[in-house]
């Protein structure tokens, strides 16, 4: 994988903000002619840095209006558990996003559902019922402070902040 250099960063950003531009338009908001553009964009999906593009939809606008944090402990650490109970995280439709933990808890997970009702009939017959859980928290978000966002990828090495204060010793 090559290193990336500005243009790549313009890339990202103006298709973080709208991956539906068009090769010609994405072209001429980096400053760029179209072919090095596409194998630029080509390039930077083949390293896997665009893994895919994806609409942004509002779940509120789908009726779904509780969305909860909920951490999982497991009971056990063993590999069977651990498949198991990933297994069926995914499988889970209100759950839009799973990560492991470092820490108190082994998983946290974003779950989106219509109501408190349907929030607590999920937890009865779906989460309580994935063998290994030992405990469940749950955690109502009820405002947005920072919606997801575009990332941005870390500065080169030469240019990162450290190295400048290094040189300006």
């Amino acid at each position: 994988m090559r290193a990336m250099d500005a243009i790549d960063r313009k890339i990202l950003a103006e298709l973080q903000e709208d991956a539906h531009l068009t090769n010609q338009q994405l072209a001429a908001r980096i400053g760029l002619s179209p072919s090095p553009t596409l194998r630029r964009v080509r390039r930077l999906k083949d390293d896997g840095i665009i893994a895919r593009y994806v609409a942004v939809v509002e779940p509120r606008r789908l009726g779904l209006q509780v969305m909860a944090l909920v951490t999982l402990t497991l009971a056990s650490q063993d590999d069977a558990t651990i498949s198991a109970v990933e297994e069926r995280i995914r499988s889970l439709d209100e759950v839009t996003e799973a990560y492991t933990l470092a820490g108190q808890a082994d998983y946290i997970i974003k779950v989106w559902v219509s109501s408190l009702e349907t929030y607590e009939e999920f937890v009865r017959t779906k989460l309580r019922t994935v063998r290994g859980l030992a405990s469940i928290t749950t955690m109502f978000a009820y405002a947005t402070v920072k919606p997801p966002s575009p990332i941005s990828p870390p500065p080169p090495h030469a240019e990162r902040s450290t190295d400048r204060d290094r040189r300006s010793r």
